[in-house]
């Protein structure tokens, strides 16, 4: 059984993402800077540079860690970067499907599934 990987538009979104709120930290590190507070301007900056590290590498092992396998019968969905998780999802008990794009998303051209089944 082969796992289809998430599209790789997922991750150019997330990392747009993460350099949007990089680039705002480090905007109020240069204010900080121009307004004299030296010392927290580089509090303010490595917080930042660490903070988008480690959302960097979260971020990669979320993506690489998500795929899918559909069969003739079922829905197979893995995820988790620390726990694994492995649904198995039967067609006939799918009840209701939600599709919703944020603004990001869009842009990129994804949207969120959530598949709800129905159990007995």
């Amino acid at each position: 059984m082969e796992f289809h990987p998430v599209s790789p538009r997922f991750w150019i979104a997330r990392q747009t993402v993460l350099g949007v709120l990089e680039a705002i930290g480090l905007a109020w590190a240069i204010l900080f800077y121009a307004l004299g507070h030296h010392g927290t301007a580089v509090i303010v900056a490595a917080c930042a540079v660490v903070a988008g590290t480690i959302g960097w590498f979260m971020e990669r092992g979320r993506y690489r860690a998500w795929g899918y396998a559909e069969r003739e019968d079922d829905l197979i969905v893995k995820r988790g970067l620390l726990f694994r998780r492995t649904s198995v999802v039967p067609y006939g008990r799918m009840q209701f499907i939600d599709v919703t794009s944020g603004p990001v998303a869009r842009v990129f051209g994804l949207a969120t599934v959530q598949l709800l089944s129905l159990i007995h």
